[in-house]
């Protein structure tokens, strides 16, 4: 009895462990999302690429960028091949399941990739939607957690749980893409 008891307890305990390893590699819809100090929504991530040089990071972080978003013209506003930093703006377009018309809307955002030997930081901002009806709404106005909630508090706004879901998704695909062109690429050159 005993030996069963600890051996559930051992394997929860296993499950509780990997559940929360899984949580740490992107963002969740479930989760609260909050505007930092100057009340700007930013998802961030740094990822170590053990041998990977700070140029070849570059490199296939720009490739990645330019063919993610190859539909954008002036995608880069620094390129900056010393300190190997990449920046700029762009937009993908996105469905949202409410709208009546069927019409697709658009996704605004501002990227920051940075490298270094062994690792790179990722950044998105400024992150809006251009809805169907020509609106700008800004995440910081519609995802966090002060306008998430209706007045009574117990549940999400629909749109706005829409919105925040469709927001994380691209964060997270964009998040996971970039990582595994670069390790794949990496992995291919080491065979």
């Amino acid at each position: 009895m005993k030996k069963s008891l600890l051996l559930f307890l051992f394997a929860s305990f296993v499950v509780f462990a990997n559940s929360q390893e899984e949580s740490k590699t992107g963002y969740s819809a479930d989760e609260p999302i909050n505007a930092n100090e100057n009340g700007v929504v930013v998802f961030s991530e740094v990822v170590d690429v053990e041998g990977a040089s700070a140029e070849y990071l570059f490199t296939n972080a720009s490739l990645w960028v330019m063919n993610r978003f190859r539909h954008v013209k002036n995608l880069f506003q620094i390129e900056d091949t010393v300190e190997y930093i990449l920046a700029g703006e762009g937009h993908i377009k996105v469905d949202v399941k409410y709208a009546v018309t069927g019409e697709e809307e658009i996704l605004f955002f501002a990227f920051k990739i940075q490298c270094w030997d062994g690792r790179y930081s990722i950044e998105m901002k400024n992150i809006s939607f251009k809805t169907f009806e020509g609106r700008h709404l800004k995440v910081e106005n519609m995802i966090t957690e002060k306008h998430l909630y209706r007045k009574t508090g117990r549940r999400p706004r629909s749109i706005n749980q829409t919105y925040k879901e469709i927001t994380v998704n691209f964060i997270n695909d964009s998040f996971a893409g970039l990582e595994s062109r670069i390790r794949l690429l990496l992995n291919e050159e080491s065979d």
